[in-house]
């Protein structure tokens, strides 16, 4: 039983990774759905960053957000990692970051970015993704925070 005001809720995202067997499993309240960018496997390993990998999301439909309903299951969900998979898990700050024109910076965006620094480290990768964010958004201010995780399985 949730303990929410009535008109208040939270999306929420939780996950354990166990690196011994590479599954990540999950439960996606509301949250933005994370992306797995992996190699193609027609394509081969090709070096090329980003331009050989397949991006797949977890969760299409997810469950409601946290408090919006007084009794609600979460499912819980599970992917097997291989090595070379990127993960990557935002909050809607980065997606909805505007630029001075009130323009979002949007998914497709956010998915370009990540796949072009899928042959970075995870750190870099972060780095690489929130300096597109901020060249994209030019200074202007923001009204939300911007959260950024990726794992990449060695």
């Amino acid at each position: 039983m949730c303990n929410f005001a009535e008109d208040r809720y939270a999306t929420l995202f939780y996950a354990q990774y166990d690196p011994v067997s590479r599954r990540f499993t999950y439960v996606n309240a509301g949250h933005n759905q994370p992306m797995v960018s992996r190699y193609n496997a027609e394509n081969g390993h090709d070096s090329s960053a980003g331009h050989d990998r397949l991006l797949e999301r977890l969760d299409e439909e997810g469950d409601p957000v946290v408090g919006l309903l007084k009794e609600c299951q979460y499912e819980q969900a599970e992917i097997a990692l291989v090595p070379g998979d990127v993960l990557v898990l935002y909050t809607d700050g980065i997606s909805e970051a505007m630029n001075a024109d009130l323009e979002e910076w949007g998914e497709e965006r956010l998915i370009t970015a990540a796949k072009l620094s899928t042959h970075l480290s995870a750190q870099d990768n972060v780095t690489a993704v929130i300096a597109s964010a901020d060249r994209f958004t030019a200074g202007a201010p923001q009204n939300d925070d911007l959260s950024l995780v990726v794992l990449k399985v060695l």
